[in-house]
């Protein structure tokens, strides 16, 4: 598995637990933004190479795929929204429990796929394929607890600044098997009295004084967006006001 130039998104892949193929993206800052946060909205990601990719439960709403190889990739619970996959190659890809409502798969190369309805462009709806799943669960191997497991605590860890504690780890673990987005749970951590806490010791630490309301709605919205909170103190410690502060 190679990464031309993008040895940190490699190493940001594996900490993802996803798989990172060789990748040659239109823009590679969505390709990142795809491996560290699972969320890829409106993103351009044309001609990517994610042969063999771990895409479950990953959030592409909107995004252009048009060429993409895809060829026996995860996409198990994904949110495929409005995607555009024409010309792309989905062979034995896993599409089981995606939402693929609106996709367009016009000249998608399609054979052997799973969970992947024969679309046309402005047809679409959630396929529930439980061929394989007899429990009626949402494909409940040990292999998708660990990663979900590890997919939550990596949440906490960006938006919290910790681990998971054990009752939020299961239940977002839980809800993440079940079909909500990563988008939806980190929605909901940073929007937290928890986060908007840490939010507020940052800025006593750094500016030495308590988050202004706008403050903390700008840095909350941050949070959903993808940002951590180490990139939060960094911008913080970068800001004029703490530059003016350092020199009294």
């Amino acid at each position: 598995m190679k990464l031309q130039h993008y040895g940190a998104i490699a190493a940001i892949a594996v900490l993802a637990g996803l798989s990172a193929p060789s990748v040659q993206a239109s823009n590679p800052q969505h390709l990142e933004r795809l491996y560290r946060t699972g969320i890829c909205t409106r993103c351009d990601l044309r001609r990517a190479n994610l042969r063999r990719a771990d895409l479950r439960n990953v959030d592409l709403r909107g995004s252009n795929l048009r060429g993409a190889n895809l060829e026996n990739a995860d996409l198990r619970g994904a949110n495929l929204q409005n995607v555009d996959f024409r010309d792309a190659d989905l062979r034995g890809a896993d599409f089981r429990n995606a939402d693929l409502r609106g996709v367009t798969t016009r000249g998608a190369r399609t054979q052997n796929t799973r969970g992947l309805l024969d679309y046309d462009d402005h047809r679409g709806g959630r396929h529930d394929d439980r061929r394989d799943d007899r429990s009626g669960g949402r494909y409940n191997d040990r292999d998708t607890t660990a990663r979900s497991r590890e997919t939550i605590n990596r949440l906490y860890q960006e938006v919290l600044g910790r681990s998971a504690d054990r009752r939020g780890l299961e239940a977002h673990a839980r809800e993440l098997e079940r079909g909500m987005s990563l988008a939806s749970i980190r929605r909901h951590l940073a929007r937290s009295d928890e986060a908007r806490d840490r939010i507020d010791r940052l800025y006593r630490e750094i500016l030495g004084r308590p988050a202004d309301q706008g403050g903390l709605r700008n840095y909350q919205q941050r949070l959903i967006d993808g940002w951590s909170l180490d990139r939060i103190r960094q911008t913080l410690a970068d800001s004029e006001e703490a530059q003016n502060r350092g020199r009294r």
